[in-house]
């Protein structure tokens, strides 16, 4: 909803529907900010998680010397009809796919689980479709739930009354270690023929005695299926440090942005289709919001503009500070007019909506 609709709306109501209205509009707002921000707050919490539980399975690293596994990508099935798993981890030779669910926010664990299992089902009857999308020869696949530590014996005990062929991995971020989590009703055997331990001993043995990282890195900075404000935060830190480092002129095009995002996304399955339609939507949504400037506005392809950062600071941090505070603030006032123009129709009377 533009704000000339919004505000031509508005100018026709009586001063005591005006105030009715602003008082609507001022509740719903700060709602809005605060709803945006968690999911903000959220989808960095996920985004954590899944580059710490990728750490394990680096190249070269301790499990991939041990026992051949290695991160093969992030979201391996973003952009089809089955929703996605986060990570897709595979040993070339054993030709074993393990499909990982990172968890960082629960709601109800049934809930995740359930969920969980309905996607494997899912994937199950598709195999065909992850051999065309990833590129290999599959044997087997193990699927897996990673949580923190302390909610990992709910989510196995869960798992293990209903019978899910899902492993349960256990992390905790602040000691930098991943273990697997077995239920103590269940003999191992039973567990492993189950789908609820990994059937490669090695690969089992290393993650039940529990393996630690000296340290972490940001091996995916954004995903395909990031917050918007995410990936435009970071594009931004990205953009103004080629300013400042390689004298880049202050204005730059949708070719930037375009191969940025796919360098940060060269892990991924993506192809250049689909990050086209991801690099147009966030120039939009930057435009929109106030955090690019459009320097030639009579130009209408997206891909023809000139652009430039609303923000004149060199500072990184002011710049990501400014940055998730517009996107915040014009989303908040976006849906807070929506709501106020709607609930304000409705109330004057449903049947006059058509004049207005």
């Amino acid at each position: 909803m533009s704000l000339e609709e919004y505000t031509k709306y508005k100018s026709r109501l009586s001063s005591g529907n005006k105030d009715k209205m602003d008082a609507m509009y001022n509740g719903n707002y700060e709602l809005n900010k605060t709803r945006i921000d968690e999911g903000i707050t959220n989808d960095k919490n996920h985004q954590n998680l899944i580059n710490f539980c990728a750490n394990f399975f680096i190249p070269l690293g301790i499990i991939s010397k041990s026992t051949g596994y290695f991160i093969l990508t992030p979201e391996p099935l973003y952009g089809g009809t089955i929703k996605n798993f986060d990570l897709a981890i595979y040993n070339k030779e054993l030709k074993n796919l393990i499909l990982v669910e990172c968890k960082s926010s629960i709601s109800r664990v049934s809930d995740e689980v359930t969920d969980l299992h309905k996607t494997i089902e899912t994937t199950k009857t598709n195999t065909q479709n992850l051999i065309d999308k990833l590129g290999i020869e599959i044997n087997d696949i193990d699927y897996v739930i990673c949580v923190d530590g302390n909610l990992a014996k709910d989510f196995c005990d869960e798992i293990y009354e209903k019978n899910y062929p899902i492993c349960t991995w256990a992390v905790s971020q602040t000691r930098s270690e991943l273990k697997i989590f077995r239920c103590s009703n269940e003999e191992h055997w039973k567990a492993m023929a189950n789908g609820r331990v990994h059937k490669d001993k090695s690969l089992h043995g290393l993650l039940y005695d529990g393996v630690t990282l000296e340290g972490t890195l940001p091996i995916f900075p954004i995903l395909p299926s990031s917050n918007s404000c995410n990936i435009i935060t970071h594009l931004n830190f990205t953009l103004k440090n080629l300013q400042l480092i390689e004298d880049m002129n202050e204005m730059f095009d949708y070719t930037h942005i375009f191969y940025l995002i796919k360098k940060e996304l060269e892990k991924s399955t993506l192809n250049d289709s689909q990050i086209e339609e991801i690099t147009i939507n966030i120039i939009e949504k930057c435009i929109a919001k106030g955090i690019y400037i459009d320097v030639h506005k009579e130009i209408i392809d997206i891909k023809e503009k000139k652009l430039k950062l609303a923000f004149t600071t060199s500072d990184t941090k002011k710049i990501i500070e400014k940055t998730i505070k517009n996107y915040i603030e014009k989303n908040a006032a976006k849906k807070a007019r929506e709501f106020s123009l709607t609930t304000m129709k409705n109330e004057i009377n449903p049947s006059l909506n058509k004049f207005f």
